[in-house]
């Protein structure tokens, strides 16, 4: 069974460790690598996102925000966050998530 972890002494373990975890109602799980193309789709969708966000009154994050989920006590990395709530334009969290967006891509090697 899995140490559970309380969201204080997840956020610390990030700090002293310097690496990125996800937090699913206690249980601490070590962010995966990217590639080199991930990056780049997660860029571009970014720029194409952000002129739309700036009109609005929004904003557009990539890859290094924390968000609160809605269900539960879980914290993500997702690789895109696009955001209109003021909340979320305050804060570093961003805990009133609407829209998340996660690039998978499926190598055929």
């Amino acid at each position: 069974m899995p140490k559970l972890y309380t969201f204080d002494e997840y956020v610390a373990l990030e700090r002293s460790e310097g690496i990125r975890y996800e937090y699913w109602d206690g249980e601490v799980v070590a962010m995966a690598g990217t590639t080199k193309r991930h990056n780049r789709i997660v860029q571009s969708l970014s720029r194409l996102l952000y002129p739309i966000a700036q009109q609005n009154g929004c904003d557009v994050y990539a890859e290094n925000v924390r968000q609160k989920l809605k269900t539960g006590q879980r914290y993500v990395y997702p690789d895109i966050i696009y955001t209109c709530d003021p909340v979320d334009l305050e804060n570093d969290m961003g805990i009133l998530l609407k829209t998340i967006y996660e690039g998978i891509i499926l190598d055929s090697e």
